[in-house]
């Protein structure tokens, strides 16, 4: 037991002389005595307090461990939160990129450009080395690149002329 409550407890006992201890003191003290094994009257009778103020001031101290816990759950929800913002801005620069996919496939599918040969790769422009990563075959040292699985390649491009469709 405490050595502020054996005291608390002689004083009481002993003079018959009331100890005042402040409401701090003593919530604190109901709390200490609680988590030793106290009953609520034990707690009652060595405070001189009522059963209803002990029940009270558990609740109180056992709402700050919830809230503490639902502090800590609301800050994870909202890292939870941010991350999922993140990735519908993500998805949204995402379609972005499938509509302009879309868009080159329909350049060299349904318009084929004139530098496209039957294999679809690109013969308006050729590279000395292969890049990693891209579909590209190897004629006379040169590397073109196969822009039906690459159509962005042909969206940004200068040489593009479609060709002429016959009537």
């Amino acid at each position: 037991m405490d050595e502020n409550i054996r005291k608390l407890m002689k004083s009481n006992m002993k003079t018959g002389k009331k100890v005042r201890l402040t409401r701090k003191e003593k919530e604190k003290l109901v709390i200490e005595l609680y988590e030793q094994g106290y009953t609520y009257r034990e707690i009652a009778k060595i405070l001189r307090i009522s059963v209803r103020d002990i029940s009270r001031i558990l609740r109180r101290e056992e709402r700050k461990d919830e809230i503490d816990e639902i502090k800590e759950r609301l800050n994870k929800l909202e890292e939870v939160v941010k991350k999922i913002e993140e990735g519908i801005k993500k998805l949204g620069d995402f379609s972005d990129l499938v509509l302009i996919k879309v868009s080159a496939l329909r350049r060299v599918d349904k318009y084929p450009c004139i530098h496209i040969d039957e294999d679809g790769y690109c013969k308006g422009w050729f590279w000395r080395k292969k890049i990693l990563g891209l579909d590209m075959k190897e004629e006379d040292s040169k590397y073109y690149i196969n822009v039906r699985k690459h159509p962005l390649i042909c969206v940004a491009c200068p040489k593009y002329e479609h060709e002429e469709e016959e009537y």
